[in-house]
C-alpha cells in the first residue's frame, strides 16, 4: 500500500524477486522496478512502459 501526502491510499499488485537486497519487480501496466531494500527504505529507479525514469524512495511506516 502506498499512502500520498493527500492521505489517500493505493495498492499496486507486483510480482518480483529480491537477492541480496537487489529488488527486482513488474507490474502488469509494463512498468519495471529496481533497487536495493536497506533495513526499512527501499530505493530504485521505476522505469515506465514508455521508457519514462524516475529515482524513487520509499520509507515502510508503521499503521
Amino acid at each position: 500500500m502506498v499512502c500520498a501526502l493527500t492521505g489517500e491510499t493505493n495498492v499496486y499488485h507486483v510480482v518480483g524477486a529480491i537477492f541480496n537486497g537487489h529488488v527486482y519487480m513488474f507490474h502488469g501496466s509494463g512498468h519495471i522496478f529496481e533497487g536495493d531494500a536497506k533495513g526499512n527504505e527501499l530505493v530504485g529507479t521505476l522505469t515506465t512502459k514508455g521508457g519514462s525514469k524516475v529515482e524513487l524512495r520509499a520509507t515502510r511506516t508503521q499503521q
